[in-house]
């Protein structure tokens, strides 16, 4: 089993134990967002640094609120 920790611009995002390291430019989804690997660093023999590059997340649009008085 191996460590993998996942980190955007230094912010860790995720540990985990796997069987199998990632390679770079793999599409990964991680807490609901997707990405690609970018770079891959091996620490020690069984603990590895991964650099993730997240898309940038779709902007909501705010809901419009009716102020109007409901007819009876």
């Amino acid at each position: 089993m191996k460590t993998v920790h996942y980190y955007e611009n230094q912010q860790h995002i995720l540990s985990q134990l796997v069987n199998r390291v990632p390679v770079c430019g793999q599409d990964i989804r991680i807490k609901g967002r997707n990405g690609k690997i970018k770079d891959i660093l091996e620490i020690t023999e069984n603990v590895y640094r991964v650099q993730v590059q997240f898309e940038p997340a779709a902007k909501k649009r705010a809901v419009t609120v009716d102020n109007k008085k409901k007819r009876r």
